[in-house]
Order: C-alpha cells, then sequence, then structure tokens
C-alpha cells in the first residue's frame, strides 16, 4: 500500500482569524451599506481587521497621512 499523505492543509491559527474577521468585516459593511448598522459600528468591524494584519500594513496608511 502506498503511502498516504494528508491533504489537508495545515491550518494556521492568524490565517484563521484572518478569514473570520474579514469575513466579519464584509457582511458588516453589507448591513452599513442597508442601512442597518452605523458608520462607528462598522468602524469598530474594520479595526478589528486591521489589528489582526502585519504591523507593515498598518504603518502604511499611517506615514502616508502624515506626510499630507
Amino acid at each position: 500500500m502506498k503511502n498516504q499523505k494528508n491533504n489537508k492543509p495545515l491550518k494556521d491559527d492568524w490565517v484563521i482569524k484572518l478569514i473570520e474577521s474579514a469575513k466579519k468585516s464584509v457582511d458588516a459593511y453589507e448591513k452599513y451599506l442597508l442601512d442597518q448598522i452605523d458608520y462607528q459600528e462598522l468602524a469598530k468591524t474594520m479595526t478589528e481587521l486591521r489589528d489582526i494584519l502585519p504591523i507593515g500594513c498598518k504603518n502604511d496608511d499611517d506615514e502616508e497621512n502624515k506626510k499630507d
């Protein structure tokens, strides 16, 4: 019998959290567009997503805003 490899991809906790947060943000954005939540609730969800991103992704926008 051949040596069978487990074809199930490895689950990295960070990637799982990122996907969950991204889905939550998309859902919140849809609710915002339908006037089911306000901009503050949307901002809270987007901030949670941004906090999961690597530091380099977060600093790019901050540095651009400081230059203006």
